[in-house]
């Protein structure tokens, strides 16, 4: 049962939070920036949100394989099968809080965390999800506890989603690059110069052709505003 004996100030849940937020690094891969989110988010919240340790799986084809576990924590199961009740749960609130530790639905059930009280969230999108399950300690609050990982769940989703929007045009910008010419065309009588700028906005692909008695001399790939 969740307790209100020890509440937490929230000023000091604001500032932890943005401790937390504040050890992000951009540019990290998904799976390497998802594994030091777990031992970031300890570092920061074990304490006022009483948690005394998390597991982190990966979305596979038919469930979740573990990635990584952190805290003083007996080794969580390898595999959690698709239809798996707390799966269920998690995919349908994205964060959930398994405050009865003989409820038949909690993940001490399916050896994920120890019997006891613990909460989860779900980020990403299938079929890149990804379900981080937290082993609660003595004192923990409902209330703290639900707007710390709905906070961190959003937070953690929208940064995801700008490192795969960044990588789409990392992508993008290596297959235009790739239809450029290396070495400007041979052509009897002329000297000819050529060099690539990228551009610094996206909005559509317009390609210039540069042509003398039909004869292709330069090509322009890139991106226009409007």
């Amino acid at each position: 049962m969740d307790s209100t004996s020890a509440k937490p100030e929230p000023k000091l849940l604001y500032r932890r939070l943005d401790r937390l937020f504040g050890a992000w690094k951009l540019g990290r891969p998904p799976r390497e920036l998802l594994e030091g989110f777990l031992d970031e988010f300890l570092a920061a919240l074990a304490e006022p949100l009483r948690v005394r340790g998390g597991a982190l799986y990966a979305e596979r084809r038919d469930g979740f394989e573990l990635l990584k576990q952190a805290g003083p924590l007996a080794p969580s199961c390898d595999f959690i099968p698709t239809g798996a009740a707390p799966l269920g749960l998690l995919s349908k609130h994205r964060v959930y809080i398994f405050a009865d530790p003989q409820d038949p639905t909690g993940p001490g059930r399916l050896g994920i965390l120890p019997g006891g009280a613990s909460a989860a969230l779900l980020v990403g999108k299938r079929p890149r999800r990804h379900a981080f399950f937290f082993s609660l300690g003595d004192g923990w609050t409902r209330e703290e506890l639900d707007f710390a990982l709905n906070t961190v769940r959003a937070a953690l989703g929208s940064r995801l989603m700008e490192e795969r929007v960044r990588g789409s045009f990392a992508e993008a910008a290596e297959i235009q690059q790739s239809l450029l010419l290396e070495d400007p065309p041979d052509f009897p009588g002329y000297l000819i110069a050529c060099r690539s700028i990228p551009a610094e906005e996206v909005g559509g692909d317009f390609y210039d052709f540069l042509s003398f008695n039909g004869e292709t001399l330069a090509i322009s790939i890139g991106d226009a505003s409007g």
